[in-house]
């Protein structure tokens, strides 16, 4: 068994039941997991629902032993689809103030998965600058931000630390989230951290911020940032390219990392590497980061066999573990 215990990973992007729930699929991919791979915990999808298909039983599939951590993101972006104005970014009061009752929903599924485990088991709940300025008459704000921010960091998270995951900026042209800038997050997030005693934090996603510049600069950039303002809390590996038949150009998919000398699974279109990884990791100290983790997506999602599907996130995580190794050795 390869061993990342150090890893978060995002493995419901290569669940079989990605788009159609089925309990003994779901079990057996996430035995294989647990038996293949060494990893210290999941990043589990928040949808308004702990699970959007079937939580008890999703529950039960769960390691003891594992940390996790919750992102609200796929919630968010399912809202959006309803609502363009939803988010904690919002200006659209009314909007704003249902975004922050998504949250508390999200809050009361940290202190059920705890009880569930009868101990403190979510490290982080990550969150979103939605809205997306992408859409028409879409406003969002560092002000309405930091007024949201200020309402759910009083709530008591039971361990988990807050924090918002960069998205592609919305003031960028050809956007895909089109979330609020990185600036305006971290003003967002110092202001609020004067005054709560929730501290706050900010994670970077190495695909997001690559698209976000067109460049393998914007993550090194990004990271770079958020560590010299003392807010970077975790870095999560998905990647990105200009030219992929199943990835996209510059989109949001999550694609695995490109080849290397021990990857069986990899995307020759992927600008993710070890190359890319090292570099970006060396922009700060990776031992005072809260988590570090990938979150890969197996294509084509429903003819993808389970050896791909648990093979792409082995792959990913061996170049990620090499580069922090090579970087520990320097």
């Amino acid at each position: 068994m390869d061993n990342f215990e150090n890893f978060i990973v995002g493995a419901y992007a290569t669940s079989p039941n990605l788009l159609k729930w089925n309990y003994a699929k779901e079990k057996k991919y996430l035995e294989n997991i647990k038996n293949n791979l060494k990893i210290r915990g999941l990043e589990i999808p928040f949808y308004g629902t702990f699970y959007k298909y079937d939580e008890d039983h999703f529950l039960s599939l769960l390691e003891s032993k594992w940390k996790y951590v919750l992102t609200c993101l796929p919630g968010t972006m399912k809202a959006l689809e309803k609502n363009p104005n939803f988010g904690i970014a919002s200006d659209n009061k009314k909007s704003r103030l249902i975004a922050i009752g998504f949250y508390e929903k999200a809050n009361k599924w940290v202190k059920k998965l705890n009880n569930y485990f009868g101990k403190k088991k979510v490290i982080s709940v990550v969150l979103a600058s939605a809205p997306s300025l992408k859409n028409y008459g879409v406003s969002s704000s560092t002000h309405s931000l930091v007024k949201s921010l200020l309402e759910i960091a009083s709530w008591d998270w039971f361990g988990a630390k807050l924090v918002i995951e960069h998205c592609d900026s919305g003031r960028e042209k050809d956007s895909v989230k089109g979330f609020l800038s990185l600036d305006e997050e971290i003003r967002a997030i110092l202001e609020v951290n004067k005054i709560s005693k929730n501290i706050l934090g900010l994670t970077i996603n190495w695909a997001r911020s690559a698209l976000e510049f067109k460049s393998v600069q914007g993550p090194i950039n990004h990271v770079r940032k958020a560590y010299k303002n003392k807010i970077l809390s975790g870095i999560m590996f998905s990647g990105t390219g200009p030219n992929s038949k199943f990835y996209g150009n510059w989109d949001d998919l999550h694609m695995p990392t490109n080849k290397e000398y021990y990857t069986k699974y990899y995307e020759k279109d992927s600008l993710l590497n070890y190359k890319n990884m090292k570099k970006t990791l060396s922009e700060c100290d990776i031992s005072k980061l809260l988590y570090i983790g990938i979150k890969v997506l197996s294509m084509p999602i429903k003819e993808s066999s389970m050896e791909r599907r648990i093979g792409i996130n082995l792959d990913t995580m061996k170049v990620l573990n090499q580069s922090i190794i090579d970087i520990n050795n320097e």
